[in-house]
């Protein structure tokens, strides 16, 4: 997630598409960023400072990442992309929402596997079954795709808009 959204900057950039944090970055910081529109590349300085204040956040949760596409480089949502991806996928009908909503769901799991062994309240741990890790990869995985699939078409159209 992190790599796709700074993979926008450099051309995004050239067409002043980038998105409020960076200018929420400049304010907070500009003689940083004087020195990186002076520097040898300035686009990879200012992938750097973003790289700076995104890498210590968590980019897991589905809101997560809809603000860091959208803040960061104007992105739209990937979730329809997802939804399409997965309903294709499974003959099910995914919405935005529901692939959201899993997302979410999967996110949680494993932050009360890792945190607290994945126990409810002096309960057992719940059981990880096959089909729950088929559901969770095929939902990873779709989100990943389609968060490609949207940087993708930014850095297209921002390069299209650059000529």
């Amino acid at each position: 997630m992190l790599e796709a959204a700074l993979e926008t900057i450099p051309t995004v950039a050239k067409v002043n598409g980038l998105g409020p944090n960076l200018s929420k970055w400049v304010r907070e910081d500009p003689e940083r960023f004087l020195a990186a529109l002076a520097s040898p590349s300035p686009h990879d300085a200012l992938v750097a400072i973003a790289r700076e204040h995104l890498s210590s956040m968590t980019l897991q949760r589905s809101q997560m990442i809809e603000s860091v596409l959208r803040d960061v480089s104007g992105c739209e949502p990937p979730w329809d992309r997802a939804a399409k991806r997965l309903s294709k996928l499974s003959g099910g009908a995914w919405t935005r929402d529901s692939v959201r909503a899993s997302l979410d769901d999967f996110v949680r799991r494993r932050h009360a596997i890792v945190h607290s062994g994945d126990i409810e309240q002096g309960r057992r741990a719940t059981p990880i079954t096959l089909p729950y890790v088929r559901e969770a990869a095929n939902v990873i995985e779709a989100v990943g795709l389609a968060v490609c699939d949207v940087v993708n078409l930014r850095i297209r159209a921002a390069g299209r808009a650059a000529k």
